[in-house]
């Protein structure tokens, strides 16, 4: 019955056999220091069974902007957070 359990609660079979591995990717705009944001490509691993963080997000690729249109509310939590998802 033990492979019941492991399909109801994934954690259980990564417990048994170990992590399995796939990484994720995400946008976000950053503030920045010589355009008005930056473009931001992060990576990380993440458990597939699990969903898990494996490790912390990097950033892999970054392209500065000279100017952005964007709605006062996402503006707002750019200059409060530093950082911005992109969906």
């Amino acid at each position: 019955m033990q492979w019941l359990n492991e399909i109801f609660k994934p954690t259980l079979k990564c417990k048994r056999l170990g992590h399995v591995s796939e990484t994720q990717t995400r946008r976000t705009y950053r503030n920045a220091r010589y355009y008005a944001v930056d473009l931001c490509r992060e990576e990380r691993l993440e458990c597939k069974r699990c969903g898990k963080a494996l490790e912390e997000w990097y950033v892999v690729d970054r392209e500065g902007f000279n100017s952005v249109t964007m709605p006062f509310s996402v503006h707002e939590e750019l200059r409060k957070n530093g950082v911005v998802r992109i969906q």
